[in-house]
């Protein structure tokens, strides 16, 4: 219950640190959503937007030029952290997919175990680049590590974290106008005020929410 309440509480803190800084949240979200649009540019400018939305999670004054700081340090960084990713999520689906269709009788079940092993991964997903940031030194091996510890930590957290995130695409299909000014950066919110979350309570033992 603790973990349910906390995954609605930091859903509610994003909303309310988005509209307290409204302006550069907004902007910043429009540039994600066309950087998105682009492909290429969206890690450098995922890197700058979360490094605002950390500051923001830690409760520190953010301003542009913590954009471009966390684009300009974590650049390269980015594309090697969501492009390994990205590389070895479209391997588990390949496996799905070609498990279920091409395979029969009992071979085909193990399809069940590489769709297991993506929503794995897919958790992992929102803590990633927020890990980045906190991470000293920050490998990609490390990073990896921590969020995967960090998912199955407190996994009800992830679990709902994820349920939110997938009412949040489902709301971007209908209202594509919130892809553009919301969606990013109330993420970005989301997966470090979780990550902070989960620190905090992984340190404390997962004893209090």
């Amino acid at each position: 219950m603790n973990q349910f309440l906390a995954v609605w509480r930091n859903l509610w803190r994003s909303f309310a640190l988005f509209y307290d800084e409204f302006i550069l949240s907004l902007g910043l979200s429009i540039l994600q959503s066309l950087a998105m649009l682009t492909v290429v540019l969206a890690p450098p400018v995922s890197a700058g937007l979360n490094n605002v939305a950390n500051r923001m999670a830690h409760e520190q004054r953010v301003s542009f030029a913590d954009f471009w700081d966390g684009m300009r340090q974590h650049f390269w960084r980015s594309y090697l952290v969501l492009g390994s990713w990205a590389v070895l999520m479209a391997v588990l689906l390949f496996n799905v997919q070609f498990y279920f269709l091409y395979t029969q009788n009992v071979i085909r079940y193990v399809s069940f175990l590489w769709f297991s092993l993506a929503l794995i991964w897919l958790s992992i997903l929102p803590y990633l680049l927020p890990l980045m940031l906190e991470t000293e030194p920050p490998a990609l091996l490390t990073i990896y590590r921590n969020a995967l510890i960090l998912a199955f930590s407190l996994p009800l957290y992830t679990f709902f974290l994820l349920i939110q995130l997938l009412l949040l695409a489902i709301l971007v299909r209908y209202l594509f106008f919130v892809f553009f000014l919301f969606a990013p950066a109330v993420v970005a919110l989301m997966g470090n005020l979780g990550v902070r979350y989960l620190i905090e309570q992984t340190l404390a033992g997962g004893k209090s929410a």
